[in-house]
């Protein structure tokens, strides 16, 4: 499909598509997607297997391409876009919601409709979708959304507080029942087999955007390993569209219900541009995979996200170490890295060696290096955010969970003169209590002595690289969290190193949480441990006036 004039989108760079903005957008149909770009949009529809295989008709070749008839015919069917789309209004913060409320009713609603015949006549029936019969589904699917979404609310708050209550709990009342009725309305129809379908698609939607806006190829190898999430989705548009509607109806007061009514059903186009300028500009920090070479020239894969409006320059970082640590960072939506870039710092996460999805030798790089050359990949990735002017080298702080934790305090113990502050989220402190902790260490034994070390044979080496043993050339504040059932990483990971902590007069902070694992499940817990952690990185990166 084209993008900008007669450039098609497969052939632009990286730094020509960021340069358009978002002036693209798509959505799931029936078995298949449309998406669109300023001048065109396109709406590819796999016609069901002649032979009701399900499977078939899925198959792909080498090249990615449907295998003919067997796999079902792909119906493309492409449409002008209008004026809208790149005129003035698209131009214009706060009118520029409007493109994208019709572009989620009209032009996604013919998207679905045209869908809709191809799945019909490819199942042997008779669809006629004229164009009066669409403007009739869609005008009742239109008052049917407004109805249960923005009149029953704010009936049904009447019937719960009566007149004399306050009116902003009445308005945080109405918005409460609106979002549980578009929670459960989601939850309810995901149970709906052809709804699971249009959300697998759906998932290969976003994961073609994540793959455009990161620069990889449009082909099936090159989207495949890119995520399901995007934060710009729908779905999370009207999400934010029903939390702003409560903070914009809270002024309006309680008139009586049909100015009540009548007040909702005119403010949608202000709340909608509201919600678009939020979703556009504040929530998001752009997420950059870079190279990082180590010390003996071994690249590892890393990803650097900057804070919304900053010019990269300078600034506080944090950075972010993996768990595993057989596992690795990915690019995509991380709501930790989101956070924490969306309160000014810049965040790196780098897939040290061990990290897995880059090759058996990539991994296998790291076997035994616990604390030397994967702690070394490490301190070498920010002496490049240094070097390269990203990171203030005098405000910059480790944080990680599980073998990130331990990362943590080895980089607290091992390098103290680089960070300011170290958090260790549910992270090893001593090696060696690893392997007969719990029976799922025992029964992985044979695996961690080939990977980290033998406890009877190596015991001197594990000891001088677990941080317990070091606390004494710890230099910064260090904050901790653990959850007294967690299965993996034992609490007594954190009370020996609390006694070696105080032993040593390092300051720290300990959060220990009832009914919890390896990591809060809880929510209260949550956004408990996450206030804590940004108060603490505010604290040592930021100073007293936390600027």
């Amino acid at each position: 499909m084209n993008n900008v004039g007669n450039d098609n989108v497969m052939e632009t760079t990286k730094e020509q598509r960021e340069s358009l903005g978002w002036s693209y957008g798509g959505q799931a149909v029936m078995e298949g997607v449309m998406m669109r770009g300023k001048y065109l949009a396109a709406v590819a529809v796999r016609k069901p297997s002649p032979n009701g295989d399900e499977a078939a008709s899925e198959e792909i070749d080498a090249e990615g391409d449907p295998n003919g008839e067997e796999a079902g015919e792909i119906v493309v069917k492409t449409e002008e876009l209008g004026e809208i789309y790149r005129g003035w209004i698209s131009k214009t913060p706060f009118l520029r919601g409007l493109p994208m409320l019709w572009d989620a009713l009209g032009l996604g609603m013919r998207a679905l409709f045209f869908s809709a015949e191809i799945v019909a006549e490819a199942e042997g029936e008779e669809v006629e979708m004229n164009t009066s019969t669409e403007i009739a589904i869609g005008a009742i699917s239109i008052a049917l959304g407004l109805g249960l979404f923005m009149v029953l609310p704010t009936f049904v708050a009447g019937l719960i507080l009566n007149e004399a209550a306050n009116p902003l709990l009445f308005n945080l009342l109405e918005g409460g029942v609106r979002l549980t009725l578009m929670l459960g309305y989601m939850i309810a129809i995901a149970q709906m087999e052809e709804i699971r379908r249009v959300f697998a698609y759906h998932g290969a939607e976003h994961k073609t955007i994540n793959a455009y806006e990161d620069g990889a190829p449009l082909t099936v190898e090159g989207v495949r390993p890119y995520s399901r999430q995007h934060a710009r989705c729908g779905t999370a548009f009207l999400l934010i569209v029903v939390l702003i509607s409560v903070l914009v109806f809270a002024p309006l007061g309680r008139p009586s219900l049909p100015v009540r009514i009548l007040s909702r059903l005119l403010m949608i186009p202000v709340i909608t541009g509201i919600a678009y300028e939020w979703l556009r500009e504040e929530m998001l920090a752009p997420m950059q995979p870079v190279d990082i070479e180590a010390r003996d020239g071994l690249i590892l894969p890393s990803y650097l996200t900057l804070p919304p409006g900053s010019d990269g320059k300078n600034l506080p970082m944090v950075l972010n170490v993996h768990g595993g640590p057989w596992a690795r960072d990915s690019w995509g939506y991380n709501s930790e890295v989101q956070l924490m870039a969306n309160r000014g710092y810049a965040v790196l996460q780098v897939n040290f060696r061990s990290s897995e999805g880059f090759g058996q030798d990539f991994r296998n790089a790291g076997r035994k290096e616990w604390g030397r050359k994967m702690q070394h990949d490490l301190t070498d990735a920010v002496q490049w955010a240094i070097d390269e002017g990203i990171a203030d080298p005098d405000r910059i702080c480790i944080y990680g969970a599980s073998y990130g934790g331990y990362a943590a305090m080895a980089g607290a113990t091992f390098t103290p003169d680089l960070y300011q502050c170290a958090v260790n989220y549910v992270g090893v402190t001593d090696i060696t209590l690893l392997y007969d902790s719990n029976a799922a260490w025992k029964l992985l034994r044979p695996e961690l002595i080939r990977d980290v070390g033998d406890p009877e044979e190596e015991r001197e080496m594990l000891e001088a690289r677990s941080p317990i043993n070091h606390a004494d050339k710890i230099e910064v504040p260090i904050l901790m969290a653990y959850g007294r059932e967690d299965p993996r990483v034992v609490l007594d990971h954190a009370l020996n190193f609390e006694k070696e902590l105080e032993k040593h007069d390092v300051e720290y902070e300990l959060i220990i949480k009832d009914n919890e694992g390896h990591g809060f499940a809880k929510f209260e817990n949550q956004v408990e441990w996450y206030t804590t952690l940004i108060d603490f990185l505010d604290d040592n990166l930021k100073g007293p006036d936390r600027s």
